[in-house]
């Protein structure tokens, strides 16, 4: 398991899991109460709109976008453990796929991401 690459999983999976599409703008009385009187026009900290109305941040939509490309087995397995709560036994009954097999999928989704954005990387330096 590849430490970097389990933590950005986590937080894409934090980001993704947020109820910002159903969340409720705070209202006015709660926004004088935190500020202690009237709030701030600033619209806090930017973020990037996903295409389905919430906001993420930069570092989950990379995240969101370099799924997209590797392959199809390696995102499943991103939904399945960061989105879905972990490892579990059931989980692996579903997949077919004994715990081993499942933690070396993981391991394996680690160095095709790691790959994957390492390469992007080293695109956008060259040009």
């Amino acid at each position: 398991m590849i430490y970097e690459i389990d933590r950005l999983l986590q937080h894409w999976a934090e980001e993704f899991d947020r109820p910002g599409d159903t969340r409720q703008p705070p209202s006015m009385l709660a926004k004088a109460m935190e500020f202690g009187g009237v709030p701030p026009r600033a619209s806090g900290p930017k973020r990037s709109t996903t295409p389905f109305g919430g906001d993420l941040s930069d570092l989950a939509w990379d995240t969101e976008c370099a799924l997209k490309e590797i392959d199809e087995r390696h995102r499943m397995m991103a939904f399945e453990h960061y989105r879905d709560g972990g490892y579990s036994e059931a989980k692996c009954e579903r997949l077919g796929i004994a715990k081993r097999a499942y933690y070396k999928r993981i391991d394996s989704l680690h160095l095709a991401l790691q790959r994957y954005l390492t390469e992007q990387w080293q695109r956008k330096k060259r040009a």
